[in-house]
């Protein structure tokens, strides 16, 4: 089903296959497909292919590691409204992956993740939040973060607020 809907243009099944493909959900693993199809999700304005299609050129999965690629993929993603895609650029903005660093972009960035109810978005603000990068240091603002992230299932930051 997944396939039918992805060649009648259906972004999301794009997505759904190719992530099947790529951890050998009931097909054969084949990397190489699936990230033809995640290319052609994000063709289709799925932010979740954008985004993983950036996460495997940023990690080399299946492809040439390329971050500028990544980056260009996470913005659309973001754009896209997808909290992890805004997460990860955020990330690479905040530690100069493929971009020069900027705290101030990479906060906004986590800002829209965690509206978008992702977790790690949430985490990686209230880590700024508790020490001071890039914003006045806000043990309760950190917490409430936290709280949240850990609420998403970032259980890592649980035992944090």
């Amino acid at each position: 089903m997944f396939q039918k809907a992805c060649d009648l243009d259906y972004g999301l099944a794009c997505y759904n296959l190719g992530y099947n493909y790529e951890f050998g959900n009931g097909l054969n693993k084949d990397i190489s497909k699936a990230n033809d199809l995640f290319q052609k999700g994000c063709d289709l304005d799925n932010g979740r292919a954008c985004t993983h299609l950036g996460y495997n050129y940023q990690q080399g999965n299946g492809l040439n590691k390329d971050i500028s690629k990544a980056n260009a993929l996470y913005q659309k993603g973001c754009d896209l409204y997808n909290g992890l895609a805004c997460a990860n650029l955020g990330d690479n903005y905040q530690f100069g992956k493929g971009l020069n660093k900027d705290i101030s972009k990479a906060n906004e960035l986590y800002q829209k993740g965690c509206d978008l109810d992702e977790g790690a978005a949430c985490a990686f603000l209230g880590f700024n939040y508790q020490f001071g990068n890039g914003l006045n240091k806000d043990i309760r603002k950190a917490n409430e973060l936290n709280q949240k992230a850990c609420e998403l299932g970032i259980e890592e930051v649980c035992y944090r607020y």
